[in-house]
């Protein structure tokens, strides 16, 4: 059943997701930086936890617009925006 919509399929890619996640984490966060100070660590640490938050953000806000039909309208209204096939034409 090629192109059949399957959930679960979702759930694996997120699980898959998580799961690469968690092991980045687990290597670049683990406790080998003894040529840090507390404080430097503490500030690289912090970061992580910003810069994974707006991740969470930004993919939050594009499945809650994908789930309300939202960018399927902005589609619809300007194809443009969402077919970069056009470009074709410039790079000939």
């Amino acid at each position: 059943m090629h192109g059949s919509f399957n959930p679960f399929t979702i759930s694996k890619f997120q699980a898959g997701v998580a799961g690469v996640v968690v092991i980045l984490d687990t290597a670049f966060n683990r406790e080998t930086r003894d040529s840090l100070t507390p404080a430097e660590r503490s500030l690289l640490n912090d970061s992580f936890k910003y810069t994974g938050g707006g991740l969470a953000l930004t993919a939050l806000a594009a499945r809650s617009l994908f789930q309300s039909g939202f960018a399927f309208r902005i589609m619809s209204v300007n194809p443009c925006a969402s077919d970069f096939s056009f470009l074709k034409r410039f790079f000939q």
